[in-house]
């Protein structure tokens, strides 16, 4: 956003704005490159009629707003880390709409708008999906992996690491979420592979992960149940077959325990599975996915037949 103007098209606020935390003018969305805000008089020319230079912190949440001449303080904001604001005092504290992560608060709502999805900071999640799927992870509401501290969100659809080599680092970041987190950059492919393999297999094991990814799974059992499809099909889908076929032919634990890469993390995510399934469509022929989840869990011996999930 660079001009702000009324239903007549008549410019009200103009933002000035310079390199934002990637070091380029747009390569982190903007965020950090707020420079100044001009107001413009309210009839013809509708000029500039006063200005105030922002101020933000290392993540570049706007703190401050300072004006020309005099340094008055005209705003300034405080907020926790996910960006709610839990103070705010000055004369443009209200007008001014761009805050936390530079972006603009949409009124009364307190939801930020970052261009593919709106954000809020009191739940601490984004309102709507994540436009890469789980692609972007198994949080698919999750704002900045639950690490907003550390990271910052160019436009709702990638999360970048801020920090050292945060400037050369973000835009083959921002592409390797969108590619599926394939990254080529091996450094980028290290950091970050094994810690989201970890997550995943934890928040679908209901494991109580909420300091290092999004609090719940979704409550959605359909929604759940897909997610964990899509995931395993994509990912582990030679050992998904093994397992079904173990179940099919009525195999033990022993047997379950012979198939390679079969973790205990993995085998519980497959449980999950199931059991997200057996919830979704409950009744008479979705059995059997409750009994495939109980095995899987080691609440009966042997797997209760049937290769199909309905």
């Amino acid at each position: 956003i660079v001009q702000e103007r009324s239903s007549g098209n008549h410019p009200q606020v103009t933002y000035t704005r310079g390199t934002d935390l990637s070091g380029t003018l747009e390569g982190a969305g903007g965020i950090g490159g707020l420079l100044s805000r001009g107001a413009h008089s309210i009839s013809s020319p509708y000029q500039l009629s006063s200005a105030a230079h922002y101020h933000a912190d290392g993540n570049g949440n706007v703190t401050m707003l300072v004006g020309t001449g005099a340094p008055t303080i005209k705003a300034y904001y405080k907020y926790d880390p996910f960006g709610r604001t839990i103070g705010s005092a000055g004369s443009l504290a209200g007008v001014n709409t761009m805050r936390f992560s530079s972006k603009p608060v949409m009124g009364s709502s307190e939801l930020y708008y970052y261009g593919y999805r709106f954000y809020d900071p009191s739940s601490q999640r984004w309102l709507n999906r994540d436009p890469a799927h789980e692609n972007g992870g198994m949080g698919l509401y999750c704002f900045n992996l639950n690490s907003a501290p550390q990271r910052v969100d160019s436009d709702g659809r990638g999360s970048i690491s801020i920090g050292s080599g945060a400037a050369q680092a973000a835009a083959l970041e921002a592409d390797a979420m969108l590619a599926g987190w394939q990254a080529t950059a091996a450094e980028l492919a290290a950091q970050e592979a094994a810690r989201r393999a970890a997550l995943k297999l934890a928040v679908a094991a209901g494991a109580a992960v909420s300091t290092s990814f999004c609090p719940k799974p979704p409550e959605d059992p359909c929604e759940r149940f897909n997610i964990l499809r899509r995931y395993l099909r994509k990912n582990q889908d030679d050992v998904l077959v093994q397992v079904s076929n173990v179940i099919k032919a009525q195999g033990t634990q022993a047997e379950l325990n012979k198939i390679p890469g079969l973790t205990p993390e993995l085998q519980a995510m497959i449980a999950a599975m199931y059991q997200a399934a057996a919830e979704c469509r409950p009744g008479p022929k979705n059995a059997f996915n409750e009994e495939r989840a109980k095995f899987l869990r080691g609440e009966r011996d042997t797997g209760p037949g049937s290769n199909t999930i309905n």
